[in-house]
């Protein structure tokens, strides 16, 4: 379940596990008793950065290593539809 975060006017927050479908049902601030709202966490915002594509990767060498093997990824997979493509036609010239 994920976890959201809510704010009432006075400033409190408070996090809360809920289901995605209950995320906007209303919530009670535990400190002043005034609805609260959900607010963007910042764990959720779209990071900053030279890599926010891939926040995950770290640094740019570190990109550039985990991009060039994806680049190898996609060359082998398209080296062996290319070669089940040429097999084929060539098992249908044999079936003839």
């Amino acid at each position: 379940m994920p976890l959201y975060e809510y704010r009432c006017p006075d400033g409190h927050t408070a996090e809360e596990l809920r289901k995605y479908v209950d995320r906007d049902e209303p919530v009670t601030c535990g400190e002043c008793g005034a609805p609260m709202v959900r607010i963007l966490s910042a764990h959720h915002q779209q990071p900053d950065g030279l890599y926010s594509h891939c926040p995950n990767i770290g640094t740019p060498d570190n990109y550039e290593r985990k991009h060039d093997l994806w680049k190898r990824q996609q060359m082998e997979r398209a080296e062996k539809r290319e070669h089940r493509a040429d097999r084929a036609c060539e098992l249908r010239r044999m079936a003839g």
